[in-house]
């Protein structure tokens, strides 16, 4: 920085001063884009992490909901806070899926972040997706009505 002009007289002893600006700031996001697991599993830990300054504390909002999967049938919708406290990185938050016995497709889940308070700001990845693969397997025909001859004597 450097002072110029001064006005009433004023003057100033050192004209010169170096000015370090500190980042301060984190930045708050999924650490993926995809997450997956099987329908026999029990929870899929979805991580969140702090990138950058630790210093200060930090919250941020989650949410899992619907995309393809069926809450009540596939999964557990949930959503609630993670605070970062002094230091901390990473926090984890847990989606309860559910088995079924029905042969089906992967069902997917959206998972997003939302509302960071505190200092920082919510990175790129605030938004990812869940994907539940299937355990079951199931045998079907290949066609959904047959024709037979009838074979006489």
């Amino acid at each position: 920085m450097l002072f110029r002009s001064f006005s009433g007289g004023a003057t100033a002893g050192v004209t010169n001063a170096q000015l370090v600006i500190i980042d301060n700031d984190g930045v708050v996001q999924f650490s993926s884009t995809t997450y997956s697991i099987t329908e026999a599993a029990t929870n899929a830990i979805i991580t969140v992490q702090r990138i950058g300054a630790t210093n200060q504390v930090a919250s941020v909002n989650f949410a899992a909901t619907a995309v393809t999967a069926v809450a009540g049938q596939d999964f557990i919708a949930t959503n609630g806070t993670l605070t970062f406290g002094l230091g901390v990185s990473t926090q984890t938050f847990a989606v309860q899926i559910l088995d079924d016995s029905v042969v089906e497709l992967p069902k997917t889940v959206q998972l997003r972040l939302s509302n960071l308070t505190g200092v920082g700001f919510i990175g790129t990845q605030s938004n990812a997706v869940l994907t539940i693969f299937d355990n079951d397997i199931g045998i079907e025909f290949a066609s959904s009505s047959f024709t037979v001859a009838e074979a006489g004597p």
